[in-house]
């Protein structure tokens, strides 16, 4: 008689702690709220790309939820509540505001077929920001974009779990740049490196090869470089090279050295607008003792403008020519220039096989 009295007991008991330690995990899991991303020149199809594999990669995530997404922008948010310090000094504001405990913010440009991710997530209890993804590109269409936004999505959530085995033929040893950044000597595999799109450098004695590689989270990837026709021994001269080779790459030199020049002037350019913009903006006209100061920076101005027009002049040429002698130096050869925008300019690349 009494076990019946018991066992219902003990099963309301199961069930209230089941309950208990259901709502308890949800609340550990993380709650976030999507805000709108600052976009430039970017279409609604790649957005909507952008914002369904950020919500599907969040919400895989074994300690992290979405409550609400993409429906303001943060600058909007902030300016509804009054806040005009700057985004670090008032994300702290949207603590107990929002009824989550963490936002996700950033922005997608575009230029020409490059894209450039910021992704941020900051956390209002703590107050700092726990994931950070910042200008990292993709080049390609729509198809491209598909692929390889999810790896970026899980970089920013997961952080460097990528994994890739660089092997090489044709020669012992080779050391191995990512993203211009020595990583070691292969064969070898690098572990801990940042997921998503990312451009390999192989380089050994004489020869270098540059690839595009996409990492993955937990599928582990591979590159294979071939190094043809042997390694030069340091001090020997190969007789039987292209006339056109040298100047190629003398074209390419001048060429790289335009654009830093050109994005030097750009630089400058913008820093001398905005004093300008300080100083003078508004009014309309300078006083007798400012004219001197204002002849000054406007001769500064041309200064930087002429530069910066000239510099990407002779960059462009120079790297035109350069492409094109390396054409005519082989027709078998396997030659990539490439300009990555950056915050404040850009990095432009080039490599070649004969």
């Amino acid at each position: 008689m009494r076990l019946r009295h018991i066992c219902p007991a003990l099963l309301a008991l199961t069930a209230m702690t089941s309950l208990f330690v259901g709502e308890a995990a949800a609340q550990d899991k993380a709650t976030i709220d999507v805000l709108a991303f600052d976009t430039f020149d970017t279409s609604d199809e790649v957005m909507d790309i952008f914002y369904s594999s950020l919500n599907r990669g969040i919400a895989a995530h074994s300690d992290m939820e979405v409550v609400d997404g993409a429906s303001v922008t943060l600058a909007d948010m902030l300016l509804t509540l009054g806040c005009s310090e700057g985004v670090e000094q008032c994300l702290p504001t949207l603590s107990g505001v929002l009824p989550v405990n963490r936002v996700v913010f950033g922005s997608v440009q575009r230029s020409e077929n490059i894209y450039l991710f910021t992704i941020k997530m900051y956390n209002l209890d703590a107050g700092a920001y726990t994931h950070v993804i910042e200008d990292q590109t993709v080049q390609g269409d729509i198809d491209r974009l598909k692929m390889v936004v999810p790896t970026i999505i899980d970089s920013m959530l997961y952080g460097p779990v990528g994994k890739l085995r660089v092997n090489i033929t044709g020669a012992s040893e080779a050391e191995v740049f990512f993203d211009g950044r020595q990583l070691g000597v292969a064969p070898k595999e690098f572990g801990d490196l940042p997921l998503g799109e990312h451009v390999v450098t192989v380089r050994t004695d004489g020869q270098e090869e540059s690839r595009t590689v996409v990492l993955k989270r937990g599928e582990p990837s591979s590159l294979d470089v071939r190094f043809d026709g042997g390694i030069d021994e340091p001090g020997a001269v190969s007789g039987g090279g292209s006339p056109f080779t040298v100047p190629a790459y003398a074209a390419l030199g001048v060429g790289a050295a335009g654009v830093v020049v050109g994005v030097l002037g750009q630089v400058q350019l913008g820093s001398q607008e905005e004093e300008a913009e300080r100083l003078y903006g508004g009014r309309e006209s300078v006083l007798q003792s400012e004219q001197a100061d204002v002849v000054e920076l406007r001769s500064g101005m041309n200064g930087s403008y002429t530069q910066m027009m000239v510099g990407y002049s002779v960059g462009a040429a120079g790297l035109l020519g350069g492409a094109a002698l390396l054409f005519l130096s082989s027709r078998d050869s396997q030659t990539t220039v490439g300009v990555s925008p950056m915050r404040g300019g850009g990095v432009v690349t080039f490599g070649g096989s004969f």
